[in-house]
């Protein structure tokens, strides 16, 4: 739930259109996508 006020703040503080929370959601996302093949091994 804090990430989601957070990229709201950020996306809200962001002068060019909300590329920043976009960014911030991407790369987040991706972390999560290596984060769980790396804890199941590849499954």
């Amino acid at each position: 739930m804090p990430l989601v006020a957070f990229l709201i703040w950020v996306m809200r503080q962001d002068k060019r259109k909300g590329k920043t929370g976009l960014l911030v959601l991407a790369i987040t996302v991706i972390g999560c996508i290596i984060y769980m093949y790396w804890k199941t091994g590849g499954k």
